[in-house]
């Protein structure tokens, strides 16, 4: 459930593009029909129940630097809580850029995000992989962030 922050997403939208949505039959990387890119959701009042309960680790953490808001940094991060991983952090990138978690401003944010004491799985909708605590990639699914 979202928190109340003092931040906005403003022109972000990334979350209305990157995620798979499946109650939306929403695939991923592409644009919800709803979002008017650079502005926001068309329905923001009357946005579905998955949209309206997201909320993206840089806008739930108020000390996150500006510089990880997901349309800057080019990941979103979607934190998660599981049984088997305690706190998640869900980093997706979009749809063939999975060769961006290389640079070092991605770098950045997923040193920030182990920092704050979250395991991390990273996603190009095609691939997923659990980040190691030494920076190793490990073949994993989605499902396992969840489980």
């Amino acid at each position: 459930m979202p928190t109340e922050s003092p931040r906005e997403c403003g022109s972000c939208g990334i979350c209305c593009k990157i995620p798979q949505i499946q109650t939306m039959e929403k695939p991923y990387g592409k644009w919800c029909t709803h979002c008017d890119v650079g502005r926001g959701c068309r329905i923001y009042a009357d946005r579905p129940d998955v949209c309206r309960g997201f909320e993206c680790l840089w806008l739930s953490s108020p000390t996150m630097p500006d510089a990880f808001r997901p349309d800057r940094c080019g990941v979103l991060l979607s934190p998660r809580s599981s049984a088997k991983h305690g706190r998640t952090v869900l980093a997706m990138v979009e749809a063939g850029q999975f060769d961006r978690i290389k640079k070092p401003k991605f770098l950045k944010v997923l040193e920030y995000v182990r920092a704050a004491g979250f395991r991390i799985f990273v996603s190009d909708g095609r691939r997923s992989y659990h980040v190691e605590r030494d920076g190793r990639l490990t073949p994993d699914t989605i499902e396992a962030a969840l489980e």
